[in-house]
């Protein structure tokens, strides 16, 4: 219910007419929309401490006092949650325009390809924000050289649960070894022996499909046969070729005077 929720609170919509009661509306969903942002920024894993300090909503649900807590333990609740507010004050970051493009969009897609028609988005003469614009407006059929509109529907980068996160997690064992906290296999590397899947890491041979997209490239879009076919992945592995270390480059950074970059 969460997750439809934010679903429904930050779809593209179409823009309001400019008449003053729905400018004021459109004024209070814009803020619920950014609220609701920020809270799905601050508490992605839904964590029980979390969770309860995140919303006034959450802490009816899930605080002390709907458990049946004593006012001692309720006491110490509200510190530990207090302390945990105050930390992630202490260590929160400004989140850059490309993650933040990443995180809202319902697909997913790279955050630096998306940025690339966002750019171009600010320079043109529309009131239409920018998904909607993107996707359903004027820029739906926008096919930057720079970015083709195939590679930025195909790209999506798949964000984990907590849940599906936990196929990923991995812990040492007492030969100082990686094993997977799943099953307590040996965490191997080799591409011929094992890949990944929407269950996390496993053997090469195992039926678990693949992750394809969060949401499906629109129709007319690349599909699955011309994905599975040799020269079409080559033509998209050429097309992309010396810009897979930049997808999470922050542009806005740059070297101080006599400062080098390491090698890799």
């Amino acid at each position: 219910m969460r997750d439809a929720r934010y679903r429904e609170l930050t779809a593209p919509r179409p823009p309001a007419p400019d008449d003053i009661a729905n400018a004021n509306t459109g004024a209070k969903l814009k803020w619920q929309r950014a609220t609701g942002v920020a809270r799905r920024a601050g508490a992605d894993d839904r964590s029980p401490i979390v969770s309860d300090i995140s919303s006034d909503e959450d802490t009816e649900v899930e605080g002390p006092r709907a458990r049946g807590d004593t006012q001692e333990e309720t006491e110490a609740v509200k510190k530990k949650q207090a302390e945990a507010a105050e930390l992630r004050k202490k260590t929160a970051k400004t989140m850059d325009l490309q993650y933040f493009l990443e995180m809202i969009d319902h697909k997913h897609r790279y955050g630096s390809n998306l940025r690339k028609y966002h750019k171009f988005w600010k320079n043109q003469d529309t009131n239409q924000n920018f998904f909607y614009w993107l996707d359903q407006g004027d820029g739906r059929n926008v096919d930057l050289e720079e970015c083709g509109r195939a590679r930025l529907d195909t790209e999506q980068v798949r964000y984990l649960s907590r849940e599906e996160r936990l196929n990923y997690l991995v812990k040492v064992n007492e030969q100082g070894l990686l094993i997977w906290a799943k099953n307590g296999e040996l965490v191997w590397t080799k591409d011929e022996l094992f890949r990944d899947s929407l269950k996390g890491i496993v053997p090469i041979s195992d039926q678990t499909p693949t992750f394809e997209y969060n949401v499906p490239p629109p129709p007319g879009g690349p599909s699955d046969s011309t994905a599975s076919d040799g020269s079409s992945e080559d033509d998209q592995d050429s097309d992309t070729e010396g810009d897979e270390g930049e997808r999470y480059v922050n542009e806005e950074v740059s070297l101080l005077p006599n400062q080098e970059t390491a090698p890799i």
